[in-house]
């Protein structure tokens, strides 16, 4: 999953052709979720494993901060057949909120069960962002859905008013 800061720097570091070229392709952009990340992934034998930001969460982990514990066990308690329904080998990436202020910024609610599914992951590492499979996911682990601010192909206004503002000053 690509992140930027803003599109202001992709025009500052890539240039006006690349813009253009951007501008012409599908576009996702999703808002980036000030909160803590979580993963976990099904293995064939349908054992889950869990992962923070840096890596697996260990026993040592979870012995020394709590903070996981709540949806490791929600995912944990999802029915089996809710299990066999998601493929293996695949990493599921979420943003996890413990209260409404999980890092720097306060939102006005949690997330269906604390948790927002923002990308999934297959076993070489491609990362699968499109809201047609999150979606349904979403839905059938009864979790937040990405927070999608645009999908689709821009028109020429769009185009024309973005390119407009990436060339006013900042100031």
């Amino acid at each position: 999953m690509a992140e930027i800061q803003t599109l202001r720097e992709v025009f500052r570091k890539e240039g006006l052709q690349f813009i253009h070229k951007l501008f012409d392709n599908f576009v996702i952009i999703s808002e980036k979720l000030n909160a803590t990340r979580f993963c976990f992934e099904k293995s064939e034998s349908g054992e889950l494993t869990f992962f923070k930001k840096d890596g697996k969460i260990t026993s040592i982990d979870r012995t020394l901060s709590r903070l996981y514990d709540q949806p490791i066990e929600y995912i944990e308690s999802l029915p089996k057949d809710v299990i066999n329904q998601l493929p293996s080998g695949y990493r599921f990436g979420f943003r996890y909120f413990h209260n409404t202020s999980p890092i720097n910024i306060s939102y006005d609610r949690i997330p269906l069960n604390g948790l927002v599914l923002t990308d999934i992951q297959n076993s070489k590492g491609k990362v699968i962002d499109d809201i047609t499979i999150l979606n349904p996911i979403s839905d059938l682990i009864r979790v937040e859905k990405p927070p999608i601010i645009w999908y689709g192909k821009l028109d020429e206004v769009q185009k024309t008013r973005l390119m407009e503002y990436l060339r006013t000053p900042e100031d």
